[in-house]
This record gives C-alpha cells, sequence and structure tokens, in this order.
C-alpha cells in the first residue's frame, strides 16, 4: 500500500509526468494515468486521501 500512497503524493505534490512517477516507484505508466484520472474525476484531494486507511483506500482505487 506504501506504493500507492507514494504514487498519490506525488501526483498531488510535483509535476512529474505519469512515465516519470511510474520509474520512480516502479509502477507501470498507465496505472499512474489511471490514478490520475480516478482522482480528476472524483475530485479527490490530498488530504482526503490520507485520511483514509488502507482499506478505504484501496477500495476507492481498485473498485470490484
Amino acid at each position: 500500500m506504501n506504493k500507492i500512497r507514494e504514487m498519490i503524493r506525488l501526483i498531488f505534490l510535483t509535476d512529474q509526468s505519469n512515465r516519470k512517477i511510474a520509474e520512480s516507484i516502479g509502477a507501470s505508466h498507465n496505472t499512474v494515468g489511471r490514478y490520475r484520472q480516478i482522482i480528476q474525476e472524483s475530485n479527490i484531494t490530498e488530504i482526503s486521501v490520507t485520511a483514509l486507511n488502507d482499506t478505504q483506500l484501496e477500495a476507492l482505487f481498485k473498485p470490484k
């Protein structure tokens, strides 16, 4: 889960490309893009993400 939190932190706090973020955390650039899209479409804020526990965070970004 730390990988997801780090990805979200980089999306919020930097202007790095999806590829650069993916490279730095060892993920796919498509995954970073999908998470970025979810954040934008859901109007999620950095504060709201930090308030979520791991289970809630996973449900938000990996719906069943």
